[in-house]
């Protein structure tokens, strides 16, 4: 036969307490068990995808820093010549390497054509002329060296071209 004592309320009220929280505990265990389990997939897939992206970007930077640096090599040779041909008058040498060059450029020059735009575009002018085009768009080098924002086209130039190096240095580090 047992003996029926009863407990204290005070005691009484801590067991049934601890007995509550430990169920909810172990339910919370459960849940957190189980969101782990489902989201493990989602987030290795984006985790993977964020890699992904970062080396892409790092692909794009690369190729465009390539194509960059050939565009200046030429953009340097297409400005030589055309201060040689201001200075010297135009030589039959400088024709033919004026339409080389100008055939290149315009070939090359519309894929980089939006990364360079927002270097030397002013926003308060938005339909302002492209400075690169004024340099090679013309079919004849009498054309460039005769006109009137030759000088101010070349500086732009040269000053976008500098700042999109110094942005794409800085993507890739």
């Amino acid at each position: 036969m047992a003996i029926r004592m009863e407990l204290p309320t005070a005691v009484h009220v801590r067991l049934r307490w601890t007995s509550i929280q430990a169920r909810w505990r172990m339910r919370a265990d459960r849940v957190k068990n189980y969101t782990n389990r489902t989201a493990a997939a989602p987030l290795a897939w984006w985790r993977g995808r964020a890699v992904l992206e970062a080396d892409r970007s790092k692909e794009q930077s690369a190729a465009l820093s390539g194509l960059l640096n050939e565009f200046e090599n030429r953009y340097e040779d297409l400005v030589d010549l055309l201060c040689w041909a201001a200075k010297e008058g135009i030589q039959p040498g400088h024709v033919a390497r004026y339409g080389a060059l100008r055939s290149w450029m315009l070939r090359h020059y519309p894929s980089l054509q939006d990364n360079l735009r927002s270097h030397w575009m002013d926003t308060a002018s938005p339909r302002q002329s492209d400075p690169f085009e004024a340099l090679f768009t013309a079919i004849t080098l009498q054309e460039v060296i005769n006109s009137p924002t030759g000088i101010e086209a070349m500086m732009l130039t040269r000053s976008a071209l500098e700042s999109c190096r110094e942005a794409l240095n800085e993507v890739s580090r």
